[in-house]
C-alpha cells in the first residue's frame, strides 16, 4: 500500500467553481429552467467525479480497517475464549453459593416457623437469622467483577409473536412497488425527481 493522498485540492477547487456559477432559485421562464438543468447536470456531474476521487482512498481505509479487525479478531480470539470459561465456572460457583444460602435461609425460615407454631400467636420470639449471600461485587487489583441477572431472549414459536414486534423490510417493499406488486397495506405513489444522464 502507498501513502494515501487526500484529493481535498482537488475537490475544494471544482466544488468551488460549481457553487460560484451563478444558477437561478427561483424558475419562471424557460431560459430559466434551460440554466437550471445545465447547473443541476454540471454539479451532479462534478459530485460524481469528487466522490470518485475519494473512492480508492475510501476502499482502501475499509481494507485496512478490516484487516485490523480481521487480526484483533484472532489474536483476541484465545483470551475472549478463556475469559469465557472462567466466566461460566465463576457464574455456576456463585449460583452454587446462592442456592445454598437460600436453602439455609428456609430451613432458618422453617425453624422459626414451628417455633411459632409451639409458642402460641402471642409469643414474642427473636425472628430467624439472616443467612448471608455471596457478595454481587468482587473488588479485585484489576478492577471491580459483578454478579448480576440479564433478561435475554431465545424464540421458542415465532408463530405466537404478536405483529408489534416485526419489522417491516423497506427494502424488498421498495423493489415490489418498483416491479408494479401491489402489497396491501402499502400505498404506491410517484415523485418527480431529476437525474442527470
Amino acid at each position: 500500500m502507498g501513502p494515501m493522498i487526500l484529493p481535498t485540492a482537488d475537490v475544494e477547487k471544482h466544488v468551488a467553481e460549481v457553487l460560484a456559477a451563478p444558477c437561478p432559485l427561483i424558475i419562471t421562464t424557460d431560459q430559466e429552467q434551460a440554466e437550471a438543468t445545465a447547473y443541476i447536470a454540471r454539479g451532479k456531474k462534478v459530485l460524481k467525479f469528487c466522490e470518485s476521487l475519494y473512492e480508492p482512498l475510501i476502499k482502501q481505509l475499509k481494507a485496512t480497517i478490516k484487516q485490523h479487525q480481521d487480526e484483533a479478531k484472532a489474536k483476541l480470539a484465545p483470551l475472549e475464549s478463556r475469559i469465557a470459561v472462567v466466566s461460566q465456572a465463576s457464574i455456576a460457583y456463585f449460583t452454587r453459593q446462592q442456592d445454598e444460602a437460600r436453602k439455609k435461609q428456609e430451613k432458618e425460615n422453617a425453624k422459626y416457623d414451628r417455633k411459632v407454631e409451639k409458642a402460641g400467636p402471642d409469643a414474642v420470639l427473636q425472628p430467624p437469622p439472616v443467612v448471608a449471600t455471596p457478595a454481587k461485587h468482587i473488588n479485585t487489583e484489576a478492577g471491580q467483577v459483578q454478579f448480576r441477572t440479564v433478561k435475554k431472549f431465545r424464540i421458542a414459536d415465532e408463530s405466537l409473536i404478536p405483529a408489534e414486534y416485526w419489522v417491516l423490510d423497506e427494502v424488498k417493499i421498495g423493489k415490489a412497488v418498483r416491479a408494479g406488486i401491489t402489497i396491501p397495506g402499502v400505498t404506491a405513489y410517484e415523485e418527480k425527481v431529476m437525474a442527470a444522464c
